[in-house]
């Protein structure tokens, strides 16, 4: 019994982890509506932001279903809250996949369609010249940027500020469809798709296996 039940928390942790090391995924809207084609492509921008222990990293992607590249992403830290992420070198760092190439903005600059909005940038990344082909323009494409998390902040911290709109991350978006034009989105507060699964699953699991060992345990004893 104890040796099932010793593997049925192994098999739960190690989906546990799993799970966590996912993160939590965030979708976006369309804040300007440039396009006169009506297309609307916020259903296939995604930001999927983990925790890393000491850092947080934020994974941008493009599943690119209409033709579009992701140019900029600004990051909008609303000043009256204490810091939650260091903006400042060393970090945050920047990776990408292969044909996708970024680096930090010389000038923080404004996203497009975001003054309405009391959008005010204090972090932003840029993709190189030319932006159509090497900002984020295909399913496969990726950038991560990692930000260092301030000392009295956590993981947890950085997630609420999200929901809340205390933290708000823009994207600008060029060459969309036919007409190439562009549009500015924002990830929506308290609308993020949940995360995996990090206890009903596991622990829908663990009971499973217990029970089928009490099960096996509780069979009749053969005459």
């Amino acid at each position: 019994m104890f040796a099932r039940i010793a593997l049925a928390l192994l098999v739960a942790g190690v989906l546990f982890v799993a799970a966590s090391d996912a993160g939590v995924v965030y979708n976006f809207s369309n804040i300007t509506n440039n396009n006169p084609s009506n297309v609307n492509i916020a259903p296939q921008l995604r930001m999927t932001v983990s925790d890393g222990g000491s850092f947080v990293s934020f994974v941008f992607d493009n599943a690119a279903t209409v033709n579009s590249s992701v140019a900029r992403i600004f990051f909008d830290r609303n000043d009256a809250m204490a810091p939650l992420l260091r903006f400042a070198s060393p970090f945050p760092s920047l990776s990408y996949t292969s044909g996708v190439q970024f680096s930090r903005d010389a000038s923080p600059g404004t996203l497009p369609g975001g003054n309405p909005l009391g959008f005010e940038t204090d972090y932003s990344v840029s993709a190189r010249n030319p932006k159509p082909s090497w900002g984020l323009n295909d399913a496969n494409d990726l950038l991560t940027i990692k930000f260092m998390l301030a000392p009295s902040a956590s993981y947890g911290d950085v997630l609420a500020a999200l929901d809340s709109g205390a933290l708000r991350v823009g994207m600008h978006v060029i060459a969309i469809g036919q007409a190439s034009k562009s549009d500015s989105f924002l990830n929506n507060p308290n609308t993020n798709a949940p995360p995996p699964p990090l206890v009903p699953a596991p622990a829908a699991g663990l009971l499973g296996v217990i029970g089928l060992g009490l099960l096996g345990l509780r069979r009749p004893a053969r005459g």
